[in-house]
């Protein structure tokens, strides 16, 4: 199960100090994230989120290499199983 933590900071900086403190804790196996992001609001009211992991490049690497892996398994077990099969059969 996760939990949402939601903090609320008066400026910017002490929340992208807090995440680069959190982020140290991780690295030291203290706590354990998936992500963290700050959220900042400018003078015009638009929100932007500024992601610590960008989830959509690591999504898609992560695939890429799972899929790859898979891919290279079903490979060289049909390669194995079609060759040495040859090879038995040719030789007597």
């Amino acid at each position: 199960m996760s939990d949402l933590v939601v903090i609320e900071f008066d400026d910017e900086q002490k929340a992208f100090d807090m995440r680069a403190a959190l982020a140290k804790m991780q690295k030291e196996y203290l706590i354990q994230m998936k992500d963290i992001v700050v959220v900042t609001r400018n003078e015009k009211g638009k929100i932007r989120l500024h992601q610590a992991v960008n989830l959509t490049a690591a999504g898609a690497i992560g695939g890429t290499f799972w899929g790859d892996a898979h891919w290279h398994d079903l490979f060289q077990s049909a390669f194995r199983g079609g060759h040495g099969g040859r090879r038995r059969g040719a030789g007597g």
